[in-house]
This record gives C-alpha cells, structure tokens and sequence, in this order.
C-alpha cells in the first residue's frame, strides 16, 4: 500500500492480522476493539514496515499487541487497553494440557527510526521490548507523585508487567508527565530503577548500562553512576548467592559502591582515622599507649615521670592513627608506640581496637585502590 491505513470505531471479534503489511504513510487504529480469539494475539504486525508512524488511540486489544520485527518511523500509543490471553488446549498425541501465552505487548526486535511513546496505556501481561532499537522510548507518567510516598503501578509507569528488555538500544530514555517535575530528577531516577528491577528474576546488564549510557549523554554522571550501582544489586537479588558471596558483594557495595564510587571509601577512611586519633590520644592521656622499646619502659624517668628520651619518636594521636591504618604509608610511630594490654582493661580493650583499626585499614585502603583504578568492576 502506497499510502496510510486509517481504522476508526471498528469492533472485530476475532484477531487482526496485519503482519507483513507494508504501508508508504501512516497507520492509525483509533477507537477499536480487536480480538477475542484466546489463539491469536489481538493485532499482529509482526515483521510490518510502515514509513510513517504507528499510533493506536482510544483502543481494547485483546490477547495482546504483536509487533516482533517492526519497522516504523514511530509508535505511539495511548489510552489503550492491552490484555494478555492463556489459552489452554489438549494436545491428542500425548494428552497433555498445553498453555499458548501472549504477551501484553511484544516490540522484540522491532526497530524505530524515531520513538516509542506509551500515555495512558493498561498492559495486563508482560512486555517484551528484547533487541528493540529506537532513538528515543518515553513514558508519560500521569498520576500521583512519589512525593506523597505512593507509587503506582511499576513506579508510576504504565506499564504495570513483567518487562524483557535484554538487548534493548535506546539513546534516550524519558519519563515525562505532569506527575514529574522539570527538575525532579531524583523522581526519574526511581522510575528508572524500578523500570529496570522489572527484569527480574531474568537478570540481563545491558539495558542498566544502556540506561547508564543514555544519562551520561544527557550529562548525569551521578544518576548513570547509581544506575550501574543497581545493577550489582540486582545481581543478588536475581541470583541465590552463598552467604559469604552476600557479604562480600554487601561490603563492595556500601564502600566503594561496587567500584564506581571509590571516594566513598575515602569517606569510611577518614571516620576510621578521626576514630582511632580520638581512642589513641584518649589512651595516651590515661597512660594506655606506652613505648614499644622495653629499654624506654625500665628507665627510671619513664617509670615516674613518663617522660621518654629526647632522641625517642614523640607520640602523636593523628601520625599513629594514620600509620596504623594506612599499610601503604610509614610514619615510624607504629612501631614505637603500642597499647599496653597489661594497663587494664582499657589497654587491653585499646590493644584489640588497634587490631581492628589496622585490618580494617587494609581492606578499605585496597578497596579505595582497586576502586580507583576500576579493578572491581573488572573482576564482577
């Protein structure tokens, strides 16, 4: 057909097969009720190359939308109903119960040369949008706001199923809608996480990094930043992970944040210096810390005076917090000054704390260095 199909206020019981149709305009369905038959999906344009713009307003289709391998300029689709059919049927030779499930709608591999925009829509059943390409997919979002702490649906969105994305490429991702502020990018940033979290349980990375990639065109490194932190989240909660994969994935989460955020190691660094500074030069002030040297301990100055010689490392609260903690750094007053353990419970507590500092110390310090030079990232 050389140019548009136009269907308006037309009722068809059974399903509506365009598939293969080839159109030089537009195709608009407006105002329609399409499909009953649990056997077929509702409309089928499957493998349908249309030079303008696919736009379904105003419609029921049952038994699903079917647009595998679609060509179009644009697809827009508002105010329409989708449902999803099972149909069970006896097959003879084995006399078995046999399921034919449609999805709500299904764009796998369909490839737009502009957008997708979906206002208004309810899709009762999943949503396949597996290898789908496009510039842009928009959602309009018309309800409620989470400021009121109500979510609706998937986060907002219309699109309330189970969602196939794997493979999808899309260079801008847009939630749009007078329930979104122009500059609620945190609102949007939750609707794309929760967007994403409809894969699961079927972890697939690559739409959490497309979405990733399309934020940081946009010039969001910290939305795209948190984008790819959920997606080593998502990882845990699609897979069953042993306990000890749990906590390390758990630790590598909240310091470094999977290696995308190593400053936040250096946060943890800083509070672990500032922490043992405070015990040590406590411990110092209560006669805890004492001379590593037992020639220093045995003088008769130290042992009633507490004075140490004039060529012995004097002890700083800060230099042995940070030379005790930092493993890549030597201040020579770690190994001049310790807890003693003998000076009651507080040097005894003091002395364990010490152990606690350096081995946190070690794992923090490699975390942050790892995280800089994106060795985690590598190795998950």
């Amino acid at each position: 057909m050389d140019e548009g199909l136009e269907v308006k206020r037309v009722r068809v019981g059974g399903a509506v097969n365009l598939e293969g149709f080839q159109g030089g305009g537009n195709l608009l369905i407006e105002e329609c009720i399409l499909g009953g038959l649990p056997s077929e999906p509702g409309l089928s344009l499957k493998r349908a190359e249309i030079a303008g713009e696919v736009r379904i307003e105003y419609s029921d289709i049952l038994s699903g939308l079917d647009a595998e391998k679609l060509h179009a300029h644009s697809l827009y689709v508002e105010k329409t109903f989708l449902t999803r059919w099972v149909w069970r049927k006896l097959d003879w030779p084995t006399f078995q119960v046999v399921e034919v499930r449609h999805v709500g709608l299904s764009l796998k591999d369909v490839q737009l040369e502009e957008r997708a925009y979906f206002k208004a829509v309810t899709i009762m059943g999943p949503v396949s949008l597996r290898y789908a390409q496009m510039q842009t997919l928009e959602i309009a979002v018309e309800q409620g706001s989470g400021k009121e702490g109500k979510d609706s649906g998937i986060g907002l969105s219309p699109l309330a199923g189970w969602v196939d994305l794997h493979g999808i490429s899309v260079s801008r991702w847009v939630f749009s809608g007078p329930a979104i502020e122009d500059k609620d990018s945190e609102t949007r940033l939750r609707l794309f996480s929760a967007w994403l979290r409809r894969q699961l349980p079927h972890y697939s990375a690559h739409p959490y990094e497309n979405v990733a990639k399309a934020l940081k065109a946009e010039a969001d490194e910290n939305a795209a930043l948190r984008i790819l932190i959920q997606k080593e989240d998502d990882v845990g909660l699609a897979q069953n992970l042993p306990l000890w994969k749990r906590f390390w994935r758990g630790l590598l989460r909240y310091t470094v944040g999977h290696g995308y955020r190593p400053e936040w190691a250096l946060g943890w660094i800083l509070a672990f210096i500032a922490l043992g500074a405070f015990l040590f030069d406590l411990g110092y002030r209560e006669g805890v810390m004492a001379p590593a040297s037992t020639d220093v301990l045995v003088q008769e100055m130290y042992q009633k005076y507490r004075e140490i010689p004039k060529d012995y490392p004097t002890f700083s609260a800060w230099a042995y917090s940070i030379d005790a903690f930092v493993p890549f750094l030597d201040l020579v007053l770690e190994h001049y000054w310790i807890p003693n353990a003998d000076a009651g419970w507080a040097g005894a507590l003091l002395r364990i704390y010490l152990w606690i500092h350096i081995g946190v110390g070690w794992i923090l310090s490699s975390l942050f260095l790892t995280g800089v030079t994106g060795i985690i990232r590598r190795l998950e």
